[in-house]
């Protein structure tokens, strides 16, 4: 008896896995779909023919596009903290405020054009649904916050920051970083050009900082 319950139980765990498995493809996938075809545009063929699975699939994980294109945006937000996290780790403990800006910029890079597409969707669809609307404010809540405790875990403070500051003077600096960052991806892929120098560039000149700080 107990070797058939834990059969069951090795059964169950098994398609457990592999609707998660399912559910983190297709979530995946979609975003350079909604990236391209915005939620309007993208299908549920489109989003299942990018990640290889059937109809089937998709309406037995999710109830609608725009809670597809939510997981999407939300993971898609945690792949470039990671990718962050990572750019920042590999420069080891020495590093400079001017460097760890140069290594966040950097990262996000090849990032950037699904991040600038699907942002503004989100705002489009923010427009006309509240849930969508408090979701991109989470997001933004999130990355703020994430950059300012990747930058606190090296000793370093956001540009023109004083380590003193309260969080919430920290998270308006995010905020700011974020929405010129953001800008200065926009025009990166309306010229295809690498704007990381110039971004540091400008940001020297608006916040106190030194090159070896």
């Amino acid at each position: 008896m107990s070797l058939l319950l834990t059969g069951a139980q090795m059964t169950d765990d098994t398609d457990k896995r592999k609707r998660e498995n399912t559910r983190e493809r297709l979530i995946i996938a979609s975003a350079k779909v909604f990236a391209d075809k915005g939620v309007a545009g993208a299908t549920v063929d489109d989003l299942v023919n990018a990640a290889g699975f059937t109809r089937g699939a998709f309406y037995s994980n999710f109830s609608s596009k725009e809670e597809v294109f939510a997981e999407a945006l939300s993971e898609f937000t945690r792949g470039m903290v990671g990718a962050v996290q990572q750019g920042i780790e590999a420069q080891g403990d020495n590093i400079s405020t001017v460097e760890a800006m140069r290594t966040i910029l950097q990262s996000l890079r090849p990032l950037g054009r699904i991040w600038v597409l699907l942002e503004a969707e989100a705002i489009r669809v923010a427009l006309q649904d509240d849930d969508v609307r408090q979701m991109c404010v989470d997001m933004r809540d999130y990355l703020s916050r994430a950059l300012i405790s990747i930058m606190a875990a090296r000793g370093l403070t956001l540009l023109g920051a004083q380590s003193s500051g309260s969080l919430e003077e920290l998270k308006q600096i995010a905020d700011l970083l974020l929405s010129i960052y953001t800008e200065a991806l926009i025009v990166e892929q309306i010229e295809g050009t690498d704007s990381t120098e110039r971004l540091i560039g400008m940001l020297s000149r608006l916040f106190p900082i030194e090159a070896g700080e």
